[in-house]
């Protein structure tokens, strides 16, 4: 994955808005799905990589859930609140307050509505590429601080939290295959990334609401 990842930085050709909209397009009208999910935790220092299964669970408009080992570790979005579980250890965000993590929920947001909404597209901070039948997005952190709006606010350092610190980049995978959603990857600091893989997405299956708080 690695690899190919790499190859998709320097020899992926930009994808267009058409391209995207194509490969995400079966969740067009899909008000429910769940899958499969492989989570592998990458870090530079340790000699293997922590791989674990669990599984996925979408519902529209705006709630995904990657969890595993019976809900111990997961990442939850659920409209623009964000919550990680890492060993049992809960972590929360907000979008309002995290702007790289308002562009992923965008993101993550027209993936579930399949390709509806695609203004993200057009946000500075996103980049598409094509990786042969892949679309892959990619999410850095905007480069310029907003202005502050009053005297008071001025000069005031931009607050971010535990989980915004934690990650640099967002890289998503999209295919028609895999029912839009393929991959998700956060990268770390250094070479440290979480890799989300998905598989066998079933649509219009019914969806718990507890694995969305």
């Amino acid at each position: 994955m690695a690899a190919v990842m790499v190859a998709t930085i320097l020899f992926g050709q930009d994808a267009s808005v058409a391209e995207y909209s194509k490969a995400v397009s079966k969740m067009k009208g899909v008000q429910s799905a769940c899958g499969l999910a492989v989570k592998t935790n990458h870090k530079a220092a340790v000699k293997n990589d922590e791989v674990t299964n669990g599984d996925m669970y979408i519902e529209a408009p705006d709630k995904i859930c990657l969890t595993f080992n019976n809900c111990a570790d997961q990442l939850i979005m659920n409209s623009g609140l964000f919550t990680m579980t890492v060993a049992g250890k809960r972590y929360v965000t907000d979008s309002k307050k995290e702007p790289i993590f308002a562009t992923f929920q965008a993101v993550l947001e027209s993936i579930i509505g399949g390709g509806v909404n695609t203004a993200f597209a057009s946000m500075e901070n996103v980049k598409m590429t094509k990786n042969g039948t892949d679309v892959v997005i990619t999410i850095t952190p905007k480069q310029d601080a907003p202005a502050a709006s009053n005297a008071s606010e001025k000069g005031a350092k931009q607050k971010v939290s535990r989980v915004g610190k934690m990650f640099t980049s967002f890289v998503i995978v999209v295919n028609s295959a895999n029912s839009g959603l393929k991959s998700i990857r956060m990268n770390g600091k250094g070479a440290n990334y979480t890799l989300y893989e998905i598989s066998g997405t079933k649509t219009g299956e019914a969806v718990d609401s507890k694995f969305f708080k």
